[in-house]
């Protein structure tokens, strides 16, 4: 009954008119939207009014409580509208009054809205700032960012905690620094103390590159390879691990490193590599180089030659046995060879070392005093220790 009472004290303060001219303003498609709707959140009254010289269009509310609202409502496009939040549960009543210029004046019929409690959480949103990388890792320092919706009465707080520290009231924007894992850990209040469940998004920070090691295997002689060179390539990385080692040898493509590398092909070499970890950070670039050097040397007896007369270190002529004859000394001569380089050729009488040269054109003066059948022998070393050897035999007369 107080409510009926005051509802019709809130109608009597708004002036009526009781002219009998059709042009009163005509009220109609009145709604409150939503019909139900919880604390702290708006409703929308919204009526159409026609009427050719329109003054003014107001909204009278009853709260529960008893108390009247009374206020104008804005003019849209097609309608008029009141957009108001309300605390109090319960039904409100309303009604629309209208006058236009002439003071004819129109009153609705009254209607209503209800307010209900608000028992819904909130609900928090969490934005981060950084370098992103790859595989949800940040490359960076992160800036955090909270910030929460509720559908009724309005954020209290927002609390949080990161790894193990203490909880904290949100304030502001805060930066992680260091790199790892953190868990960051949230949940926010409403004035009415509905609380959101904790909720939690890790956070993973790696800037640092990885790191490749490399290790060689096979026979070496004077920094060569002699045969093949085995390279193992192991990158590390201790926050987000490896995620590719690339690699390519001399001119070729880029290729993803899977296994050992075999090099045999004879020559100087270089190898580049490096790593990317899992939140993409690329290691810088490392060069190796070695040599390869599988191919002996060639070597070749060119003084004196099979099947010939040599007198004082003169050639003469053709045997015809096909024997070779040496009478007085003779300079010996080798020729030698080798893509990489020859290192030394040793010369050899019946087995015994006589010279080591080092120069071309590879000689020895040979004035061994005899008379009989000899062995005379050259060994061609390269820079990776490989070896080839020519010998002639020689009827050697040589007794001045």
């Amino acid at each position: 009954m107080k409510g009926k009472i005051c509802l019709v004290i809130c109608m009597l303060l708004v002036p009526l008119s009781y002219s009998i001219d059709d042009g009163v303003p005509i009220i109609k498609d009145i709604k409150a939207e939503p019909s139900k709707q919880v604390q702290g959140e708006n409703v929308n009254i919204s009526c159409q009014v026609i009427d050719d010289d329109l003054l003014d269009v107001r909204v009278i509310i009853q709260f529960p409580n008893g108390t009247c609202l009374n206020e104008s409502m804005q003019k849209g496009k097609t309608s008029f509208y009141y957009n108001n939040t309300y605390m109090d549960t319960g039904f409100y009543t309303y009604y629309i009054w209208a006058v236009d210029e002439n003071s004819n004046s129109n009153a609705s019929l009254p209607s209503i809205f209800e307010i209900i409690e608000d028992d819904i959480p909130p609900h928090t949103i969490v934005n981060i700032t950084g370098l992103e990388g790859t595989n949800e890792w940040y490359r960076s320092q992160v800036v955090v960012q909270l910030s929460a919706e509720d559908i009724g009465v309005g954020i209290y707080a927002i609390f949080y905690q990161v790894g193990a520290m203490f909880w904290r009231a949100y304030d502001g924007p805060f930066i992680i620094e260091s790199e790892g894992k953190h868990l960051l850990s949230y949940y926010a209040v409403d004035k009415k103390w509905n609380e959101e469940q904790i909720n939690s998004t890790e956070i993973k920070i790696d800037e640092t590159p990885p790191f490749t090691n490399y290790k060689i295997k096979g026979n070496m002689s004077n920094g060569w390879y002699i045969d093949e060179a085995r390279v193992i390539l192991n990158g590390s990385d201790t926050l987000s691990g490896i995620n590719k080692t690339f690699y390519k040898i001399d001119e070729e493509e880029w290729q993803v490193y899977t296994d050992t590398l075999v090099i045999d092909e004879t020559g100087k070499h270089e190898i580049r590599f490096y790593s990317v970890d899992m939140a993409g950070n690329v290691e810088e670039e490392k060069i190796i180089t070695l040599k390869v050097d599988r191919i002996s040397p060639n070597i070749i007896i060119e003084k004196p030659r099979e099947g010939y007369l040599y007198i004082a270190n003169t050639e003469i002529v053709p045997v015809a046995t096909g024997n070779t004859i040496v009478i007085g000394n003779i300079n010996v001569k080798a020729y030698a060879y080798d893509e990489e380089g020859i290192e030394k050729v040793e010369f050899y009488f019946d087995g015994v070392l006589k010279k080591v040269d080092e120069k071309e054109p590879y000689s020895w003066m040979c004035s061994e005093k005899t008379v009989g059948s000899h062995v005379i022998k050259a060994i061609a070393y390269d820079k990776a220790g490989n070896n080839s050897e020519d010998e002639i035999k020689c009827f050697l007369i040589n007794i001045v």
